[in-house]
């Protein structure tokens, strides 16, 4: 389950909302049909009498279209007849009245909500559904927060089938759901999740990461329900802070403490209630095995749950930890093999795959097209790395929009992880030497914001005088890292072409010097 979930965590690119720019006084393409307690409004543009543009359709229940836009201000909707179907356009919601349901129609790809709450927070629930979402916005009109703020006591906030992606707070008083497919990825300087309840199920992802040096948790809650799905959480100086009950009787948990490794990841106590007796403060599992350690890499089992937490920097719950045992597909990778931990980490976390379904061809060469494919996974696979994004990728000459890896390249020529070999080419077959790996996971790294001034000196190889001018600091860093090593004839081989093992073994140390320890 964890592989296929945590492949799963870091999909979708970090969102900017913008309204729709007022249409021009002609017919549009593609005019909206939206049901809003069995009436139905169409979006089409119109003449006003002193000729400028407006949208038709009925200002009934408070639902009306401005320039694409949909306004819905629900307090006249029943609540089980709210269900609003969108596509390609956004929607304006003041949740202050009843339940309102909001979902995109079957296959739209550029939908999402805006979502404006009452001071006190919102007074009836709201679900959002609907793999068509780009993103869920909170704001006055179309100025957005990014996230979701003020959800009132007794009110849930569900989230499913949705995708929400974030730098900022979701907050409040009442529960935030997320359920179904849905795919919730948070980036904050402080708490990602302050909520009174939160409850993960069905096959959900939930990815966040307090960073920053904030000083907060990934998740800080009275009470936690996980029933299915896959949570992943990393927070500075802990991941989970909950004076309460945590309860997980499916899907994943997995949390990190960054800033110190031995505080605790998961840290759930007790607190005096109304009425003064001692409540929460403990952790229940059914069916579930528990890890706890400093890093997944030392993580030992679990027995006593309400005090192992404490004491430890990495928690990891799950159904069964036999079955997250990496399951080896490869023919030709082989347990007593150098790089059999390797291989199995980076397929594992989905940063390499086979060349086929039972070949990994440790032996085979890395092309400029799998290095970047390789480095662009890492980038959406750990929440933090969502500060090295693009909006605009960019577009090589020999790279055709349909190529396998033409996301991975546009994506590092247009952050820079990456450069072109001139002329606006790529180069994506040319085998990639490894001075010019290393030089790549360097620049990610800077980009990402991780502390990369460590230095070792290359004295000691013999061929230190080989490495090139422009790949000096990569390799000093990269050394003094661990994230590489000389070969056993004490020679870093720097323009030697890198094989499939050395950039797995280099991924997995990377991820160890960087992620994990930051």
């Amino acid at each position: 389950m964890k592989k296929r979930l945590a492949s799963a965590v870091m999909c979708a690119c970090l969102l900017v909302a913008a309204l729709p720019v007022t249409a021009a006084a002609e017919e549009p393409q593609n005019a909206q049909q939206v049901t809003i307690a069995g009436k139905v409004l169409t979006d089409g543009m119109g003449w006003n009498n002193d000729g400028s543009t407006a949208a038709h359709g009925s200002k009934d229940n408070n639902a009306y279209f401005d320039g694409g836009v949909l306004y819905l201000n629900d307090a006249e909707i029943e609540a089980e007849q709210n269900a609003v179907s969108v596509s390609n356009g956004d929607v304006i919601i003041d949740v202050s009245g009843e339940n309102v349901i909001v979902s995109t129609a079957s296959g739209a790809m550029y939908s999402s909500v805006i979502f404006n709450g009452s001071e006190q927070g919102t007074a009836g629930d709201v679900t959002i559904q609907g793999d068509g979402f780009l993103g869920i916005y909170v704001g006055d009109g179309g100025a957005s927060a990014c996230a979701l703020e003020g959800i009132a006591q007794d009110t849930t906030m569900t989230i499913r089938d949705a995708a929400l992606d974030a730098e900022g707070r979701i907050t409040g008083q009442g529960t935030l759901a997320v359920c179904g497919e849905a795919q919730v990825s948070v980036l904050s300087s402080y708490n990602c999740i302050s909520m009174h309840e939160v409850r993960v199920s069905d096959q959900a992802v939930v990815a966040l990461d307090s960073a920053d040096g904030g000083g907060g948790s990934a998740i800080s809650c009275d009470s936690m329900q996980i029933t299915g799905g896959y949570v992943l959480a990393y927070g500075d100086y802990g991941a989970i802070n909950c004076p309460g009950d945590v309860s997980v009787t499916g899907g994943v948990l997995e949390a990190y403490c960054r800033m110190n490794p031995y505080a605790p990841a998961l840290y759930v106590y007790s607190y005096t209630d109304e009425n003064g007796n001692q409540a929460g403060g403990h952790v229940t599992t059914t069916g579930m095995e528990v890890k706890a350690g400093v890093s997944d890499l030392d993580a030992q089992p679990v027995t006593d749950f309400d005090t192992t937490f404490k004491n430890y920097g990495y928690a990891l719950i799950a159904p069964s930890l036999d079955a997250l045992a990496w399951e080896n597909p490869f023919a030709d990778v082989k347990e007593t093999d150098w790089f059999y931990s390797a291989v199995s980490y980076v397929n594992e976390h989905g940063m390499m795959n086979g060349v086929a379904d039972t070949k990994f061809a440790p032996k085979g060469k890395v092309s400029r097209a799998q290095a970047v494919q390789m480095v662009y996974a890492i980038s959406r696979n750990y929440p933090r790395q969502y500060n090295v994004h693009t909006d605009q990728p960019w577009t090589f000459a020999d790279v055709s929009q349909n190529a396998w890896y033409a996301d991975a390249a546009g994506w590092g020529g247009a952050t820079g992880v990456v450069s072109g070999v001139g002329n606006n080419r790529f180069a994506p077959n040319v085998d990639v030497p490894r001075e010019q790996f290393a030089t790549i996971l360097y620049s990610f790294a800077q980009k990402a914001g991780y502390d990369v001034s460590a230095r070792a000196s290359l004295d000691s190889f013999h061929d230190a005088a080989k490495v090139s001018g422009w790949a000096q600091n990569a390799m000093q860093w990269a050394v003094a890292e661990g994230v590489m090593s000389g070969t056993n004839k004490g020679n870093l081989n720097p323009k030697g072409t890198l094989t499939r093992a050395e950039a797995a073994a280099m991924l997995r140390s990377f991820v160890r010097a960087t992620v994990l320890k930051a």
